[in-house]
């Protein structure tokens, strides 16, 4: 009776998703360059051997000279990592980002479903499926983070209640500067507390780089955050920001930083418009994309909060079958086609000499910032017109 009625009803589920994974693992041993997962390594190790964390490194594989630009507190979380032969980090570092993964799309179903069990079969199919998704490809072959916190972000705003809500956000703002975005989405929903509290574990986890390791952190701290401040703004075809947009177009810096202060002041205006009318899910990953633009560097291995949206986006679809439940589709169907063969990787990558985008390069090329902006305007849009369509009190 249980296999019938119970959660092993879906075993189909499992398995269908646990041989996703294992074909995604083997192709990831054998085919990808973990380049970023090295960089890690070595930053650890040159912590932990008395060496400049924010020195040269050893060159990757991928034979790039690559800084590390976390804060300290990031190479004492990473130190498990460097521990392991390489083959092992890999995948243990596989393991983390799945499993991260999948928390953040069950926090999203979960948020939208009454039955928990048919959240973890939804997030069962979905989780395999978002592995065809270029963020998160790029980040599970760079051998990135981002997908861990993401995972810790999402059962923050989503999952955690009471007290201890703001942790997560807190300590993945330790290990890497920006989500600490996500306090936006604590104030926009006046929860205080968690504002607090995730100021408080950020400060913590932060000392606790101070105490294990006073210079790097001193330098980190008051020596601009490690070279990170220096990368902003560049041209690269994988840097999907506004800045980005900006330098891609060929605006100088002056008047460049000004169009990105508007835009980032009118984004900031609208998101918060909707972020208090919407549902938790849609706030939280309103929030990411509003973050992501605004950045002076989101690498398209940052998007990975396009496998959250996606689902939301199906689910909307569901829920207003027939129409517009198909126009919902529709947008998913194109978002799924974008985020697929993110088309800016087959372009030049514009921060060489010489070298130059077309209108329809500028069109693709610069698509992640287009789906960012176009959510934040559409929804906008929509939320006003319903506010428009209340009876007057």
């Amino acid at each position: 009776m249980l296999a019938k009625s119970g959660p092993l009803r879906y075993w189909w589920a499992v398995l269908l998703g646990g041989a996703v994974a294992a074909v995604a693992l083997i192709r990831l041993i054998i085919g990808d360059s973990h380049s970023d997962l090295e960089i890690y390594r070595f930053g650890v190790d040159a912590l932990w051997s008395g060496r400049d964390l924010y020195g040269a490194l050893p060159l990757a594989d991928a034979n790039i000279p690559l800084p590390f630009i976390y804060p300290p507190f990031a190479a004492i979380v990473l130190t498990p990592l460097a521990a392991l032969p390489l083959g092992w980090a890999v995948v243990l570092l596989f393991a983390v980002n799945l499993l991260s993964l999948g928390v953040t799309l069950f926090a999203v179903v979960r948020s939208l479903w009454p039955s928990w069990r048919g959240a973890l079969v939804v997030t069962g199919l979905a989780t395999p499926a978002a592995l065809l998704l270029e963020p998160v490809r790029a980040t599970f072959g760079y051998g990135q983070v981002n997908l861990p916190l993401m995972g810790l972000v999402a059962a923050d705003c989503l999952l955690f209640r009471g007290r201890f809500r703001g942790i997560g956000v807190g300590v993945a703002a330790a290990v890497k500067l920006t989500p600490m975005a996500f306090v936006l989405f604590f104030l926009v929903r006046r929860d205080f507390r968690a504002t607090l509290t995730a100021f408080g574990a950020f400060g913590v986890a932060s000392g606790l780089g101070f105490l294990l390791a006073p210079e790097a952190s001193a330098h980190y701290w008051f020596n601009g955050l490690g070279g990170a401040s220096g990368m902003g703004g560049t041209s690269f075809h994988t840097n999907q920001t506004v800045q980005a947009v900006l330098a891609r177009f060929g605006l100088d810096p002056g008047p460049a930083t000004v169009v990105w202060l508007l835009c980032s002041a009118l984004l900031l205006a609208l998101v918060v418009l909707v972020m208090r009318r919407v549902e938790v899910a849609p706030a939280l990953v309103l929030n990411a994309t509003f973050a992501l633009l605004i950045s002076p560097t989101s690498w398209s291995h940052h998007w990975v909060w396009i496998a959250p949206g996606l689902v939301l986006v199906l689910a909307y679809g569901l829920r207003s079958w027939p129409w517009p439940g198909l126009a919902w589709f529709g947008a998913a169907g194109a978002l799924v086609a974008l985020f697929v063969f993110a088309p800016f990787r087959y372009y030049p990558a514009f921060d060489r000499p010489g070298l130059e985008w077309s209108t329809s390069h500028h069109w693709l090329g610069n698509s992640y910032v287009a789906v960012g902006l176009l959510t934040i305007f559409a929804t906008s849009i929509a939320v006003w017109r319903n506010w428009r369509a209340l009876p007057d009190s």
